[in-house]
């Protein structure tokens, strides 16, 4: 079959790569680049020119099977990569933090003597050993009912200091979403992500980037059409037409892998329950920052980690800065930075880059509008699907993007036999 895969992140690139297996797929891109490394820099460090990811891209083992299993099948190298953290008041005053000692691979978290310091940080440091360890029993006790993450930790007895200096501050950022959007999130999609615990502080990334990932899952596309913006998909008898600016094209299925918000306009006039749905769905805009502005940092250079977490003058808000030479082996000389969301701006002579995305968010009421979704997507005799991050109950990472492309196939799959 002929068909389109419309976006080039990483459920775009996912569909293209099962997909492409069996059928000859165009995967269609509005960015000069694809879309995965659409945001990448290219610095120079001791002579060589280095392509950072923007951005940096990190994630769980034990979180990200498809993603794993998808790598490993492209034969895209992954890295183990010390992702220990400081999180810092908005003076540069480091309150917690971890450092790491490796081993075989895994990053054994010590915690920082600050933790113990103060009646603040041991309090914080006591509720999230808790949390590691018992907030998944404690969810099983609610018997389904359904809490936002505040609401769970109201409910038994954390603390405000770690909601508000610890756990908040983290996710958010991690997340790039607002302090408040964090709160509001299902508990159980937080705890799932977090319930490894800190034994190991096990991430991995790319060995060569996300180029080499772009480069390896576009291999099975027929095509990569570059610059390219469908404007509107119509449904004609046993075919789908893309209308573009310039032309229009026949495929025999069409998948779209872009953000739910920019899905809207272009599907067919005949989906106008998918198109409600997708418009209930939330999204934030972030921004990265690339510069070399040693104000981002921790007072002391001890806490420079690999992850530094910053607070606003009130607490209310959270930045992260990363510490690129700790994350990427071949970045050597002065140290450069990237930063979600600053609460500043770096100085003139050390900005170096600035991207901006938007994010979907999930709550309680996210559950139902997927779930109603998935069951349109499964419908017989269609031939038009959606995939993405935000398609999948639960936090709108990359993972999310793969499995959702794993429900396609299995739908395109399904078409060809009914």
């Amino acid at each position: 079959m002929k068909i389109a895969v419309i976006g080039s992140g990483i459920a775009g690139l996912s569909a293209s790569w099962y997909l492409g297996k069996e059928h000859e797929v165009s995967l269609l891109e509005k960015h000069p680049l694809v879309g995965m490394d659409a945001h990448g820099t290219d610095l120079f460090s001791n002579g060589h020119s280095i392509r950072v990811d923007v951005p940096f891209r990190a994630f769980k083992r034990n979180y990200y099977p498809c993603l794993l299993d998808l790598y490993q099948e492209a034969g895209i190298e992954v890295r183990p990569v010390d992702y220990s953290f400081s999180l810092n008041y908005g003076d540069g005053t480091t309150y917690f933090g971890f450092s790491t000692l490796g081993i075989g691979g895994n990053f054994v978290p010590i915690p920082y003597w600050v933790c113990f310091s103060n009646k603040t940080s041991r309090r914080i440091f006591s509720d999230a050993i808790r949390f590691y360890e018992e907030s998944e029993k404690e969810l099983q006790s609610l018997d389904g009912e359904q809490l936002t993450i505040s609401q769970f930790l109201s409910r038994f007895g954390y603390s405000v200091e770690f909601e508000d200096l610890y756990l908040i501050p983290m996710f958010s950022t991690i997340n790039t979403c607002t302090s408040e959007s964090a709160k509001n999130y299902p508990a159980d999609a937080v705890i799932g992500y977090h319930s490894s615990g800190l034994k190991f502080l096990r991430f991995l990334t790319p060995e060569k980037g996300t180029r080499d990932v772009t480069e390896k899952l576009s291999k099975r596309a027929s095509s990569i059409r570059l610059s390219t913006d469908p404007k509107k998909i119509v449904l004609e008898k046993d075919k789908v037409k893309l209308i573009f600016d310039n032309g229009e094209e026949l495929f025999d299925r069409v998948v779209v892998a872009a953000p739910a918000n920019q899905a809207i306009s272009i599907l067919p006039d005949e989906y106008s329950r998918e198109k409600v749905l997708l418009s209930k769905l939330k999204y934030e805009t972030s921004e990265v920052v690339v510069h070399s502005d040693e104000k981002f940092m921790p007072k002391h250079k001890r806490h420079w980690a690999p992850m530094c977490f910053s607070l606003s003058q009130d607490s209310s808000t959270a930045t992260a800065t990363i510490l690129l030479n700790k994350v990427l082996p071949s970045m050597k000389g002065k140290a450069v930075f990237q930063t979600w969301n600053p609460l500043v701006e770096p100085s003139e002579k050390d900005f170096i880059s600035r991207s901006k995305f938007e994010r979907p968010v999930i709550d309680l009421a996210s559950r139902k509008i997927l779930e109603e979704l998935k069951e349109l997507q499964e419908l017989p005799d269609r031939k038009v699907w959606l995939c993405g991050s935000y398609a999948r109950y639960g936090i709108p990472l990359l993972e999310a993007g793969v499995s959702t492309s794993l429900d396609v196939k299995r739908w395109v799959e399904g078409s060809l036999r009914s």
